[in-house]
Order: C-alpha cells, then sequence, then structure tokens
C-alpha cells in the first residue's frame, strides 16, 4: 500500500490567541503504484486544462472556494481511498500539551495503529517540512509505538512538487472544514465523502 499523510489544524491550544479546536490528519491509500500514478497523472492534467503553471501547488487554505470544489470534483472517482483521525483538542489531556513535536507524532501513530489492518505494509509518505531532527525522532517514535510490519518504509516528500501529498492536503482540509461544521465545509466534505473508508474520533467531536 502507497499512503499519503498530511494533517490540518495544529498543535496549540491557546483557542483565544487563534489556535485551531480540531486536529486532522488524513491518509490517502493506493493500493498499487499503478493507482498512485494514474491518481497523479489526473491531477497534472487538471493544472494543464485550469493553465496554471506546473509548479502550482494545490494547498487546501490558499484556495478558492471553486477551486477547492474543482479539484475535489476531479479527484472523486480516482482510485483511492480515505481513512482519517479528527481530534477536537478542547477535551484533550493534559500529556499531549507538552511540545508541537510530540503531539503531532502521539497522534500520527493512532491513526496508523488504528488502520493498520487497511495500510499494511504501508509505504507512508509525509509532507517533508521540518528539521533532520525532527524527522529521525519522527520515524523512531514510529517504530517504536508500531513495530514492524505495519509500516514497510517511510519518506519525507516535498508537498511542492508532489501531487499525491496534495491530495492528502486537499482530504485533510475537507475534513477540517466539515469538523467546524461549516456550511461550505460540509459540501467540500461531501464530493469525497464516497471515498472515506473509516474515520477515529477523539475528543468530544462525534
Amino acid at each position: 500500500m502507497l499512503v499519503f499523510l498530511d494533517e490540518s489544524g495544529d498543535a496549540g491550544f491557546k483557542f483565544n490567541q487563534g489556535s485551531s479546536t480540531h486536529f486532522v490528519i488524513a491518509l490517502v491509500i493506493f493500493a498499487s503504484a499503478e493507482d498512485a500514478e494514474s491518481t497523479a497523472s489526473a491531477i497534472k492534467s487538471l493544472r494543464q486544462q485550469l493553465r496554471l503553471h506546473s509548479g502550482f501547488e494545490f494547498k487546501f487554505n490558499k484556495m478558492s472556494n471553486d477551486l477547492r470544489s474543482l479539484f475535489l470534483e476531479r479527484v472523486k472517482d480516482l482510485p483511492f481511498r480515505i481513512c482519517a483521525l479528527l481530534v477536537d483538542k478542547q477535551n484533550l489531556d493534559e500529556s499531549l500539551k507538552v511540545s508541537n513535536e510530540h503531539f503531532y507524532q502521539f497522534f500520527v501513530a493512532q491513526v496508523l495503529q488504528q488502520f493498520q489492518s487497511q495500510i499494511q505494509p504501508a509505504k507512508l509518505r509525509v509532507d517533508g517540512s521540518g528539521s533532520r531532527e525532527f524527522k529521525n525522532a519522527f520515524k523512531t517514535y514510529l517504530r517504536q509505538k508500531l513495530g514492524t510490519g505495519v509500516i514497510a518504509d517511510c519518506k519525507f516528500v516535498d508537498s511542492a512538487s508532489d501531487s499525491l501529498i496534495q491530495l492528502a492536503d486537499m482530504v485533510s482540509g475537507a475534513l477540517y472544514r466539515s469538523a467546524h461544521l461549516e456550511k461550505s465545509g460540509q459540501s467540500f466534505l461531501d464530493l469525497i465523502r464516497h471515498k472515506v473508508e473509516d474515520i477515529l474520533f477523539l475528543g468530544a467531536t462525534k
């Protein structure tokens, strides 16, 4: 399995100063390399159709509602599945507020552990931001939490040049919007709801 992971929301807890109340991790899952390649090709074709430059990055938070809808409409019948984690941060244990890195690692491990039967052995691809130390600590943490067999390998990739990480960003963005019960958020999620295999809810979200 090829699994592309991205998140929406942040690890902060200062809700009155702009921290997000929710945190989402989306897994976009491909059964084969061929399915992944055909999906990436369709996204490339969409760029060309819209006359966007070849390096244009589809990023949910930086796009108009019309372009978000157009993207999700284009990919909704492509060969991938979605599993996700949706966290309401307002009722989390204090132990998760130690650091942003611990917060992120903990919930990535949670979502991978929850859906291991759907993804293993996973070739995991994660957005490549972060220092070398963070990336090494991240991989070590996952090995310790998940053991062997769940992740075949883990690589960090540049979202600016990887259409499938951009797809994961768009999926996590749609899920995040839906968590806030925004009308537009529900409409985005409705376009790809049939692709959602399972969602793990933590905190007060239901």
